[in-house]
């Protein structure tokens, strides 16, 4: 018998000591699956269903064995309660001590040499006071991690870096920097918990300092919510030119010009070429929100003509800052980031791999270039199979049926063990599954009928489920839509997404008992809501994603060369594991009912 099984088992401490706690077979078969990948260093998928208990399956075996170990999971969210709830209570069931640690991104960080800088220039950012409140209670919480406190979107940037922004061993403050005393304790941690934005931008690209994820010593790798690691894996390998990216090259320069010593003229002669550029670009491309390939965007050689002005900009700036990048280390980032943006530039622009995706956007904010591969295959396999460990990659949606191929093939599995198991739970006279009669095809031609069907039949279960509604969706359009035709037609409060905070929105759903929610992909997944207050779930079409994108195109092409079917293989299985998470939101107890 395994240590795992005992402790989870029906005379184990869990069962003794947590009055709420249910022994579940395939919670303590989970639990010796992942400890048998951890004492043979595999590396293992493990699939479980609602209400397996995954959570404690995958954080006793490493605890149990002493194992040095890094926890991923999807959004800080997770991480904290993971770090604040999951993690204490397995330690004191088990009489453990070991040393945790969470660690999240620079930008939740205060920066020492901002705060320095709007000390010494009050009027610099416009609100050095509040700068000061904040740094007061950066120094009573002691961890530098302003993530919690409540603060504009323009103080927090202008109060943190990023590891893009950081000007790294230079800096004057490098040593006593929270970021680094956050990631020095991590490196002494026997549990490290992260997300996977910053697990996969370190795998690939290492901290400011260099260092990569493998720097903090681990034995085990653990990741939670993997079915959406692939594609946070893909955006760490990408590029993206946009105009928040040039536009903050622009900010850091003038910060630079008023707290360092760079020339006035240089600094303003630079910052107008590269905003002008910027301007000229974005005016052109005009207002309208749209998406287009590389190739359509190159066949207006107008629009491509003002895109090689900007990076021509970019490179004088590289040019006229070279001599003053000895006396600062802020002058020198500015430099770096002239030269980065301008080389990503040229390189999104070739077209010299298959195994790549390329577009261009513009939305409100501006236009954006991307440049993402297709799968992250080709960087983390290696990586993974070379790793001297375990990596666990868990999820309640990653197989198809009983086949992980999708995910081995994306993520460059050769050699790996998987097993999965169904949720515990009695969906057959827990849940109710309900198909409309006469509802058109939600293709191109009926779409706009389709989607006005939709809402009416969420108009008619309102009543019925007495709101207790979340409803979502696979585009925005759809969803705003529904908004607008629901507003005024249900007795009911209407909560839909973007219009606050998501976390919010959950606290108002919970609080009011009886609401309709509506949400897009954000809401398919991480929801999690017991009880009475959610009684019934409206998914209005399955979760293909479109056709006719770039990155859809790319992947058709590229799996065509190979001989393989892009809508069996690739089409199908992501929708059917996106619809898994979906319906997955209704039923999230033992006592839960719905439709």
């Amino acid at each position: 018998m395994s240590e795992s099984l005992k402790v989870l088992g029906s005379q184990g401490p869990f069962a003794r000591h947590l009055d709420w706690f249910t022994v579940r077979d395939c919670q303590t078969q989970m639990a010796e699956a992942v400890e048998s990948a951890i004492l043979t260093n595999q590396v293992a998928l493990v699939e479980s269903g609602t209400g397996t208990g995954k959570t404690f399956a995958y954080l006793v075996p490493p605890l149990l064995n002493g194992k040095k170990t890094l926890i991923s999971t999807r959004t800080k969210h997770l991480q904290e309660q993971l770090f604040q709830k999951d993690i204490p209570v397995v330690c004191e069931v088990l009489n453990l001590n070991p040393t945790v640690r969470i660690l999240k991104g620079r930008s939740n960080y205060l920066c020492l040499l901002k705060y320095e800088h709007s000390q010494k220039n009050p009027d610099l950012l416009g609100f050095s006071q509040k700068f000061r409140s904040v740094y007061n209670w950066v120094v009573e919480h002691d961890d530098g991690d302003i993530s919690e406190y409540e603060l504009h979107a323009d103080e927090r940037r202008q109060m943190t870096t990023t590891g893009r922004m950081c000007v790294g061993p230079n800096c004057k403050h490098w040593n006593p920097c929270y970021a680094n005393r956050a990631r020095n304790a991590a490196r002494q941690a026997d549990v490290l918990v992260v997300n996977h934005n910053l697990l996969s931008l370190e795998m690939t690209h290492g901290d400011a300092e260099g260092d990569h994820s493998d720097a903090y010593g681990v034995e085990v790798v653990i990741v939670d919510e993997a079915h959406r690691f692939p594609d946070i894996a893909c955006e760490s390998l990408g590029l993206t030119v946009s105009r928040q990216r040039l536009d903050e090259f622009c900010e850091n320069l003038e910060y630079a010009e008023k707290t360092v010593d760079l020339d006035f003229e240089v600094a303003h002669s630079i910052t107008k070429s590269v905003s002008d550029a910027t301007d000229q670009l974005d005016q052109k491309m005009g207002v309208d929100l749209s998406q287009w390939s590389l190739e359509q965007f190159q066949n207006r050689q107008d629009l491509v003509a003002r895109y090689w002005n900007i990076v021509s900009a970019l490179d004088k700036a590289v040019q006229n800052l070279e001599p003053y990048i000895d006396s600062s280390p802020e002058i020198e980032k500015c430099r770096d980031l002239a030269l980065g943006i301008s080389e990503d530039a040229k390189t999104i622009l070739e077209r010299d791999n298959v195994e790549v995706a390329s577009w261009v956007e513009k939305t409100k904010q501006g236009f954006s270039f991307h440049r993402l591969p297709l799968e992250p295959r080709s960087a983390f396999g290696p990586a993974i199979s070379n790793f001297d460990g375990s990596w666990i990659f868990t999820s309640a949606s990653m197989a198809v049926g009983d086949d992980f191929s999708h995910f081995e093939h994306s993520m460059g599995l050769s050699e790996s063990i998987h097993q999965r198991w169904d949720s515990p739970f009695d969906f057959e006279n827990q849940a109710l599954v309900y198909f409309p009669p006469n509802m058109p095809l939600p293709n191109y031609q009926s779409r706009e009928e389709f989607d006005k069907r939709v809402v009416e039949v969420v108009e008619q279960l309102v009543p019925i489920s007495k709101g207790r509604m979340l409803v979502l969706f696979t585009t925005i359009a759809s969803m705003k839509a529904a908004k607008e035709y629901l507003a005024e037609r249900i007795g009911y409060r209407l909560l839909c997404q973007y219009d606050r905070p998501n976390t919010r929105l959950l606290e108002e759903f919970k609080r009011d008992g009886n609401a309709v929610l509506l949400g897009t992909m954000g809401f398919w997944e991480g929801i999690d809501i017991k009880g009475d207050e959610l009684s019934c779930v409206v998914i209005d079409k399955l979760p293909f994603a479109p056709f006719d994108n770039p990155k859809a195109n790319a992947r058709r092409n590229l799996m065509a060369e190979s001989g393989r079917n892009f809508f069996n293989d690739w089409q199908v299985p992501s929708a059917v594991l996106t619809l898994k998470q979906g319906s997955g939101r209704l039923i999230r107890d033992i006592s839960d009912r719905g439709v």
